[in-house]
């Protein structure tokens, strides 16, 4: 396993820091989806993300500012000390941090929609009336398997089926995370399930159950042919999953409109807030 430098100097993250950082992942007492190591290796498409350590946390600069300005910190150590010691040294903020500060600023755009699984399993009662509505008709057309390792060709090809029908929500780091994930799909914990319509792949989501029984989903296409393909993968993903999990994990919105009406749309328990601090004082 590589060795992670003592910040304030950081190391380039590679796949050999896997084990360090979902260890210090399943430690947290509030998980946030963008701490999980599949998250931040394969959004890093231009290795750019490098990580160091402190006070037995790991801080990570993501690659999104120069001279590490930003960082966001995984591990709940020595908190105080691990804020006041980062920005000492000419970090201007922590980003999208679980912890809430005097001077702290709520990020909505990334924060974690979290679901019951066994809610949603079963779609009882009026809030989810809607959704059981859209999915009568994948529900008699579709059926959902786990798609095999050897055959995540088929998620590639369908994914750029996707985007030759939907130019307009066509995005270049979703695509390039996607590329990677599916590149390095032995060394992830990331599984696919698919939905088909006469044997023919018409949707997938790319998931991954956490530590803390957490279902993180990390992808989600679904043809727009079918009305109702995006929530029956939902709530399939739910039945399938829902005796290894308690909770679904749906990321963030990005301050998409369109994404945050339709995560809003699956009736989320709470969503996960994640802030931006500034101070290291804490409440």
């Amino acid at each position: 396993m590589n060795s992670i430098a003592q910040f304030p100097q950081f190391t380039p993250l590679s796949l050999s820091h896997k084990t360090i950082v979902t260890e210090t992942y399943n430690s947290l007492k509030i998980p946030t989806s963008h701490r999980l190591f599949s998250n931040l290796f394969i959004t890093d498409t231009d290795n750019s993300t490098h990580i160091a350590r402190l006070n037995n946390n790991i801080i990570i600069d993501r690659g999104l500012y120069t001279n590490h300005e930003g960082v966001m910190i995984c591990g709940e150590n020595a908190t105080s000390e691990t804020l006041e010691t980062v920005l000492r040294n000419d970090v201007k903020f922590v980003e999208l941090s679980s912890i809430k500060t005097f001077d702290s600023k709520v990020d909505l755009d990334n924060s974690d929609y979290i679901y019951s699984t066994g809610k949603v399993a079963l779609l009882e009662g009026s809030t989810y009336s809607n959704i059981r509505r859209k999915i009568r008709l994948p529900r008699e057309v579709c059926t959902v398997g786990v798609v095999e390792n050897d055959k995540v060709d088929e998620i590639w090809e369908m994914f750029e089926k996707w985007e030759r029908e939907n130019p307009l929500k066509k995005d270049i780091l979703e695509r390039e995370a996607l590329e990677k994930a599916l590149q390095f799909i032995d060394h992830l914990e990331i599984e696919y399930v698919g939905v088909y319509n006469n044997n023919l792949l018409v949707g997938f989501a790319g998931v991954e159950v956490t530590n803390h029984q957490h279902l993180m989903i990390h992808f989600i296409k679904a043809q727009t042919e079918i009305v109702g393909l995006s929530e029956f993968l939902f709530w399939q993903l739910a039945i399938m999953y829902r005796d290894r999990t308690t909770t679904i994990n749906f990321e963030q919105d990005l301050g998409i409109v369109g994404l945050r009406q339709f995560k809003e749309s699956l009736r989320p328990d709470i969503i996960q807030p994640v802030y931006t601090i500034a101070s290291a004082k804490i409440v």
